[in-house]
C-alpha cells in the first residue's frame, strides 16, 4: 500500500514498526516527507551507503561523485537507433562504462607523450597530445554558435577585435543582443575531473573543478565585462559535470528554442535522443587515435563528448547539415578591388585574396568553408577531390588530382598547408585577415608568405597551363592542402603519410613550402634541422614557503634551465666566430614556457618549463639525449619528460643529376633566368615526413626581392612577383610532367 501518496500516516500499514526499523539502522535520518512513496525509505538507505562508501583512492572517490550528476549519464536516456546515429559502436561503449565504473579497459603501456598509462586509461583525459582536446573544444563551440542560430541569434566564433588584455580572443560572441541589451560571448573549456590539478576541487563536489575553470575564465574576460558584455564561461569536466553557469545557459538557449520551434521536447531530445550522435562521430577521434599511431598503445576516451552533445540536438534536429555543394557556405570577407586599380578584374589575385580571408588560425580551426573554397576551385580547373581525415574530422586533408597519362609512373606531389600561426592585432596597421591591398600592389594577409600563396599558385599554374590546351601531362599530379603544419603536422601530414591513402597516390617526388627571398636568389630546401620540443615537470619537497627544505622542484628546475641555456650559449657563439649566414650547422635552443606554482607562500609540488630545441643537421641526437639524462641526474631526478615533438633525422634530398627533381629545377631556373641555391630552413616543414619515407622533397617558393615576414606583423606579398612566380611554377610543372622513370 506504500504507492498510494495519498494515505495519511495513520492509515499506512505497519507505519510505526516500518519508522523504527528505520531508525534503528539509520540513526540521526529524518523520516520520509511523504512515507506512502516507497522511494523515500529506500533514499535513506542509499543515502546512508554513499555516505559510508570507502574508496581505495581519491580518484576513484572523485570519480563516484562526478558520475552522481545528472548530466554525467544524461546519455544513457538516448534510445539507440542506427537511422538517427544514436547507436554507439560496442567498443566505445565499452570504454565510456569502464571509465565511469573505474574499471579497467587497457593494458599498462607507455603513451606516445611518453607518459605511463595504467590499466585504467585515465591519462588519455588529460594527455597533452590527444587529438580528442581540440577537436571537442572545437566542436563544443560550433554546437554553441548553431544552437544560437537555431534560436534566431546569429553569432560568431572567434571574433576579431574582441579580446582579453593578454590578447586571447573568446570562442564566440552573439550578433543581436542576447539579455537586457548586452551582446553575448562565451569561452569554452572542457577539464579532466581527475587531473591532479582538479582532483582537491573534485573531492569537495561533483562539478566543482568545472566550477573553478568558469571562475577562472570571468577573471580572465573581466575587462569584456566590464564593457557591458554578457560574458558566459561555459565549463564542463571529462566525468559529467558542468558548471552552474553552463547549465543555466543551456537552459536559457533550450527555451529559446522550444518558443520558436513551439516544441515544448526541445531540451529533452537534446539529452534523451541525439546525444549519442556526436559521441559516435567524435568517440574515434580522441580514444583511438593513438591506437591509429601505434596499435600497441591504447590512451583513454575522452568522455567529455557525451557531455558536451548534449547540446548537439540543435545541431542534429534542428538544424540541416552544411550542405559541401552550397556556394553561400564560402564566406568572404575582402573587398573586391576599385576599377581604378590597375590590378582590378585579375581573377588569380581575387582568388589569392578570397583564399587568404579565410582565418584558418589556432585554436579550433573552422575548415569547412576552406574546403567549401577548395571545392569550388577544384572544379573550376575540372579536377576531382577528395577530403581525407588521418586523425579527426576537425583536420582534413584535401588532394585534387590531375591524371597523367602514364599512370605507371610515380606522381608528384605539390603541397602547402591551408592553417596559419596566431596574429596580435595591436601589432598590425592591416586587417589580417581581410587581403587588403595598398597603392604598391601589396597584399597584407595572414598567410600570404607562409603559405596560403604556395597552393594558390600550383593551381594558377595548372589554370594557365590548361588555357594553353594542355589538358594532360605524363605524369600524375596530386595538389595536397593539409592542416596543423604550424603545430607540428602531427593532425596533418604526419599522420596523412602513414596512411594506406597516401601510399595510393603512389608520390615519387614532392614539392612543399619554401621561404620568400629579398634578392635574386631562390634557396630550394633539401634538408631540415629536427625539431625537439620538450616539456619538463620537476617533482620535488612541498612545504611552506618559510622552510629550507632540500630537494624541491625550484632547485631543479633552475638546474636545468642553467644548462639549457649554458648549452645555448655556447651554439651562439659558435655562430658569431664562424660568421654563420644559416642556422643549417646551429642548434637553436629556447625557453617557450614556464609554468607552476600555487600561491606566494608554498613551495610547489611540480614546476614545468618547456624548450624549443632545434638540432642542426649534423647534430649527434643519441648524444644530445645522453646530455638531456644527465642534467636531469644533477638536477636531483624525478623529473618527468613529455616530448611533444621528438624529431628523428630524415635523410637529406640529393642535389645532383641522380635526381631529377633538382635537374628539372635547375634547368628551369637557367631558362627563366633565375638563379637557385640548395639549403637548409630555418624553421621545419612537412616535407620531413615525406623524407623519411626517402621520397625526394624540396621546399621551393619562386618569390623574389620580397622581405621574409613569415609569421611576422603585417605579413605581404607583392602582386606582380606573386604573379611572375606563377609563371615559374607553370614551367617547372609542366617539366616535371614529362620527366621519364
Amino acid at each position: 500500500m506504500l504507492h498510494q501518496p495519498s494515505l495519511q500516516v495513520e492509515e499506512i500499514a505497519g507505519y510505526q514498526d516500518g519508522l523504527n526499523a528505520s531508525s534503528s539502522l539509520h540513526p540521526g535520518s529524518d523520516p520520509p516527507v511523504i512515507p506512502s512513496l516507497q522511494h523515500q525509505w529506500n533514499k535513506i538507505t542509499t543515502t546512508r551507503l554513499l555516505e559510508n562508501v570507502n574508496f581505495a583512492t581519491d580518484l576513484d572517490k572523485a570519480r563516484f561523485l562526478a558520475i552522481q550528476k545528472p548530466e554525467s549519464g544524461a546519455w544513457l536516456q538516448a534510445l539507440p537507433s542506427r537511422s538517427i546515429g544514436t547507436l554507439l559502436e560496442n567498443n566505445a561503449f565499452r570504454i565510456a562504462i569502464s571509465l565511469r565504473l573505474g574499471i579497467d579497459i587497457c593494458s599498462p603501456h607507455v603513451c606516445w607523450c611518453g607518459a605511463l598509462v595504467d590499466t585504467k586509461g585515465y591519462h588519455g583525459l588529460k594527455c597533452r597530445k590527444s587529438a580528442g582536446r581540440h577537436a571537442r573544444h572545437a566542436e563544443l563551440n560550433v554546437i554553441i554558435k548553431r544552437a544560437l542560430i537555431s534560436a534566431d541569434i546569429p553569432a560568431r566564433l572567434e571574433p576579431l577585435g574582441l579580446a582579453r588584455d593578454d590578447g586571447k580572443r573568446v570562442d564566440g560572441m552573439s550578433l543581436i543582443p542576447w539579455s537586457r541589451g548586452s551582446t553575448l560571448i562565451w569561452d569554452a573549456t572542457c577539464t579532466d575531473t581527475l587531473a591532479p590539478s582538479n582532483l582537491r576541487f573534485s573531492l569537495k563536489k561533483a562539478g566543482k573543478a568545472a566550477e573553478n575553470k568558469a571562475n577562472g575564465k570571468t577573471s580572465k574576460y573581466r575587462s569584456l565585462i566590464n564593457q557591458n558584455y554578457f560574458f558566459v564561461p561555459f565549463a564542463v569536466e571529462t566525468m559529467g559535470p558542468w558548471s552552474d553557469e553552463a547549465m543555466q545557459f543551456f537552459n536559457i538557449l533550450t527555451k529559446k528554442i522550444a518558443r520558436k520551434t513551439q516544441e515544448p521536447r526541445a531540451r529533452s531530445f537534446e539529452q534523451n535522443n541525439l546525444v549519442h550522435q556526436s559521441l559516435q562521430r567524435h568517440c574515434p577521434h580522441s580514444t583511438y587515435i593513438t591506437m591509429i599511431v601505434n596499435k600497441k598503445w591504447i590512451i583513454g576516451i575522452s568522455v567529455v563528448l557525451v557531455l558536451v552533445v548534449i547540446l548537439g540536438v540543435l545541431l542534429g534536429v534542428l538544424l540541416p547539415r552544411r550542405n559541401s555543394n552550397n556556394n553561400e557556405n564560402v564566406d568572404s570577407y575582402f573587398e573586391e578591388l576599385p576599377e581604378t586599380s590597375k590590378w582590378y578584374g585579375d581573377e588569380e589575385i581575387r582568388i589569392l585574396r578570397q583564399y587568404l580571408s579565410f582565418p584558418t588560425m589556432p585554436p579550433d580551426i573552422d575548415y569547412v568553408p576552406t574546403i567549401e573554397f577548395l571545392k569550388q576551385q577544384a572544379a573550376s580547373l575540372d579536377l576531382p577531390l577528395s577530403t581525407y581525415y588521418p586523425v579527426n574530422e576537425a583536420n582534413p586533408v584535401v588532394v585534387m588530382t590531375w591524371a597523367g597519362s602514364d599512370p605507371s609512373l610515380k606522381s608528384i606531389l605539390l603541397n602547402s598547408h591551408t592553417d596559419v600561426v596566431p596574429i596580435f592585432e595591436e601589432f598590425w596597421t592591416r586587417r589580417p585577415f581581410a587581403a587588403e591591398m595598398d597603392e604598391e600592389g601589396r597584399i597584407f594577409a595572414r598567410g600570404a608568405q607562409d603559405t596560403k600563396s604556395t597552393g594558390m599558385m600550383y593551381l594558377a599554374a595548372i589554370r594557365a597551363l590548361k588555357k594553353e590546351g594542355i589538358q594532360q601531362l605524363k605524369r600524375t599530379f596530386h595538389i595536397s592542402f593539409v592542416p596543423d603544419e604550424e603545430m607540428g603536422g602531427f593532425l596533418g601530414m604526419d599522420s596523412f603519410a602513414k596512411t594506406a591513402d597516401f601510399a595510393a597516390l603512389n608520390v615519387g617526388y614532392a614539392l612543399d613550402e619554401g621561404s620568400v627571398s629579398p634578392t635574386n636568389v631562390i634557396t630550394v630546401i633539401n634538408d631540415e634541422r629536427c625539431t625537439w620540443r620538450m616539456e619538463f615537470t620537476c617533482h620535488g619537497v612541498t612545504g611552506h614557503g618559510s622552510v629550507l627544505f632540500e630537494n624541491t622542484t625550484g632547485e631543479k628546475i633552475t638546474h636545468l634551465i642553467s644548462r639549457f641555456m649554458e648549452r645555448r650559449q655556447v651554439e651562439v657563439d659558435n655562430m658569431k666566430n664562424s660568421n654563420a649566414t644559416t642556422y643549417a650547422n646551429v642548434t637553436s635552443i629556447n625557453l617557450t614556457v614556464l609554468k607552476g606554482g600555487v600561491q606566494g607562500n608554498v613551495i610547489p609540488p611540480e614546476l614545468s618549463v618547456m624548450f624549443d630545441v632545434r638540432l642542426s643537421v649534423n647534430a649527434d641526437h643519441d648524444q644530445f639525449q645522453r646530455d638531456i639524462d644527465q642534467w636531469i641526474e644533477e638536477a636531483g631526478g624525478n623529473i618527468t619528460i613529455n616530448y611533444l615533438i621528438h624529431d628523428p633525422k630524415a635523410p637529406k634530398t640529393s642535389i645532383d643529376e641522380t635526381n631529377p627533381l633538382w635537374t628539372v629545377l635547375e634547368s628551369t631556373a637557367r631558362e627563366l633566368g633565375l638563379q637557385i641555391v640548395p639549403g637548409v630552413i630555418t624553421g621545419a616543414t612537412d616535407m620531413r615526413f615525406l623524407r623519411r619515407q626517402n621520397i625526394p622533397a624540396f621546399g621551393f617558393n619562386p618569390m623574389i626581392n620580397t622581405p621574409p615576414l613569415a609569421h611576422d606583423h603585417d605579413e605581404f606579398v607583392f602582386v606582380d612577383v606573386y604573379l611572375s612566380a606563377i609563371d615559374t611554377y607553370k614551367r617547372i610543372i609542366s617539366n616535371l610532367g614529362d620527366i621519364e622513370s
